[in-house]
């Protein structure tokens, strides 16, 4: 799995906060199978402290435009992916934008070593 995609950070549910990720297709790739890979893939790895944890999934019913392709009257799903807001964002802006000591670059260190071993226990290259 591993899609790209966009992530937006929403407001508090259940008193947190939220990532909500919307995924990219392809011309090979349905968002539906592409929601099922990414859904699949972050509940084979749950349950480690440094892998995002997943809250669900939700899709809306997309009504079709003037300029869409598809035929009239169908109605297009867009999917959503809910899962764990990281409070200081994904890993790689987080050491851009902060000058980390070297305690610290160890500690991240650890955390993604701790992570990779987790998904490799699991049968899982990433």
């Amino acid at each position: 799995a591993g899609c790209k995609g966009t992530q937006e950070k929403t407001s508090r549910t259940q008193r947190r906060q939220v990532a909500i990720k919307t995924l990219q297709t392809s011309e090979k790739d349905t968002e539906e199978n592409l929601v099922k890979s990414e859904v699949g893939f972050l509940a084979r790895v749950r349950g480690h402290p440094n892998v995002v944890e997943l809250y669900g999934v939700f899709c809306e019913c997309e009504e079709r435009t003037d300029v869409d392709e598809r035929p009239e009257g169908e109605a297009r799903l867009r999917w959503f992916i809910v899962m764990e807001l990281h409070p200081h964002g994904n890993l790689r802006s987080y050491i851009q934008d902060n000058l980390l000591d070297s305690e610290k670059c160890i500690s991240l260190m650890i955390g993604l070593c701790s992570a990779l071993a987790h998904l490799h226990s699991l049968r899982v290259v990433h």
